[in-house]
């Protein structure tokens, strides 16, 4: 698996409304069948009043990749 660390500190949309920065990664694997992996992104919101307390909450546990886009480097 790709190591995503270089994207820290980037700025990318999450969900199609909030934008954030990237903090960190987290790469989760099961040990037994079916062997799936994700990678999960811990985001900042550029402005926290746009974000709820439980949008902000998720935002901060981790997200799948997939609610991610729109990634400026």
């Amino acid at each position: 698996m790709n190591n995503f660390d270089y994207l820290i500190g980037k700025t990318c949309t999450y969900i199609q409304e909030i934008d954030c920065e990237i903090q960190s990664f987290e790469y989760r694997t099961e040990d037994k069948f079916p062997y799936t992996a994700c990678v999960i992104v811990k985001l900042l919101p550029l402005n926290m009043e746009d974000v709820d307390s439980a949008t902000l909450e998720d935002m901060q546990d981790g997200v799948g990749l997939e609610y991610i886009a729109d990634i400026l480097q």
